[in-house]
């Protein structure tokens, strides 16, 4: 009796356990810190935030900005073999416009994320996002391009 009644106390405590334990496994806003939020240990996931961080003078700024500072001779002289290569990269953008993080999410190679990456360290101050209320504050933040090799030569897409 004395076993039986040991496996049943077991069993409620894991039960307890469990269900505890799947019900923050499962909570959406777990689930979205987790997922969406975590860069090198730093967590930045913000709900509220109205405005995104923007690069100074928009995304045609940002475009140009990238043209001219992407050494692509530098990703020529790997040889990438021909064909698109899409670049993906994380940045935090500190609440004073800082970048704080940066790393590469893709990782198609030839030096081409270590070259995209050394360019955005180069770029100026950004805007920083901002809360419904006004408030700046730091953000993770997506940036992409594609690098089109052909035959004698390499152009960036956006």
């Amino acid at each position: 009796m004395l076993h039986f009644t040991s496996i049943v106390i077991i069993f409620i405590c894991l039960s307890v356990f469990t269900n505890d334990s799947f019900s923050q496994k499962n909570d959406p806003i777990q689930t979205a810190v987790s997922r969406d939020s975590l860069f090198n240990d730093v967590e930045v996931h913000l709900s509220d935030v109205q405005r995104k961080p923007e690069f100074p003078g928009g995304k045609k700024a940002w475009h140009d900005f990238l043209r001219n500072n992407i050494n692509l001779a530098l990703i020529f002289s790997n040889k990438p073999v021909a064909g698109s290569y899409p670049l993906l990269v994380r940045i935090i953008v500190n609440s004073d416009g800082k970048l704080r993080e940066t790393g590469a999410i893709s990782n198609v190679g030839y030096g081409m994320e270590a070259e995209f990456i050394r360019c955005i360290k180069k770029s100026p101050d950004w805007i920083p996002a901002e809360t419904g209320d006004g408030k700046k504050v730091s953000f993770t933040l997506h940036v992409s391009v594609t690098f089109k090799v052909t035959t004698g030569n390499i152009e960036m897409i956006f």
